[in-house]
């Protein structure tokens, strides 16, 4: 299983995440990580177990420069909304992360 960097400013090993979209989506097996100036989005085990890489648009290493986060009030508590601009078609990727706050803060550094 991938482990985050040591030098990782936000780390989550059990977010859940959904593209929109796309059918699916992970739930407590997605690995959120800020290291240096990139975000990395990566499913992993069990779902790596029965789906293959890609199905359900969750992996990604992207610049922070073209990512927007924004922290969104939902039925569900505090969850977070990616935006990646990168892209000729935006994707949105929809998460849950353990410390939504300290996610979004990792952003400013």
């Amino acid at each position: 299983m991938p482990k985050p960097p040591a030098s990782a400013r936000y780390a989550d090993t059990r977010a859940s995440g959904k593209q929109k979209g796309k059918w699916g989506g992970a739930s407590n097996c997605l690995m959120v990580v800020i290291d240096g100036e990139e975000l990395w989005l990566s499913p992993i085990f069990p779902i790596t177990l029965f789906m293959p890489y890609g199905t359900f648009g969750l992996e990604f290493r992207k610049p922070l420069a073209v990512v927007r986060a924004e922290a969104r009030r939902e039925w569900t508590g505090m969850n977070v909304r990616l935006r990646l601009t990168d892209m000729d078609n935006p994707v949105v990727v929809d998460l849950r992360v353990s410390d939504p706050a300290k996610f979004i803060s990792a952003f400013q550094v």
